[in-house]
């Protein structure tokens, strides 16, 4: 990955500072953009995920995410946190919780993942998929 992607292991204020820029480079055609908004929306929702996940006490999954987290940032650039966070099944147990207690989440969360499933099935279908 050196040599293809020029990408290599770096301090995470180095990623993240990289990641940033790009996804607010309006040179760049808005497939590229958000790809990169989507690498630093990955990043962000892996640290709340941990801080999350120790203020409840549930430490082997904070350690198993923001073990995760911790390794997709520490490179010259964000790449494949979005996938990353795919693995991230805590999230969605934490979220199973809280709908149980609340019920009122449900139709909340569909209402909000609908839209951005559509989104991603018609960047998909259409060939503006990076990651």
């Amino acid at each position: 990955m050196r040599e293809g992607w020029h990408r290599r292991i770096d301090w995470p204020w180095v990623g993240w500072r990289t990641s940033w820029d790009a996804a607010f480079d309006a040179s760049q055609s808005s497939a590229f953009t958000w790809f990169w908004r989507g690498e630093v929306a990955a990043v962000v929702v892996g640290v709340v995920l941990t801080v999350v996940l120790i203020r409840s006490a549930r430490l082997g999954e904070a350690a198993f995410v923001g073990g995760a987290t911790l390794l997709m940032s520490c490179s010259n650039y964000y790449a494949s946190g979005i996938r990353t966070m795919l693995v991230a099944f805590p999230m969605y147990l934490l979220l199973g919780r809280v709908a149980t207690r609340r019920p009122w989440v449900r139709p909340v969360y569909v209402c909000l993942s609908a839209p951005v499933m559509a989104a991603f099935v018609v960047a998909f279908t259409q060939g503006q998929w990076v990651d």
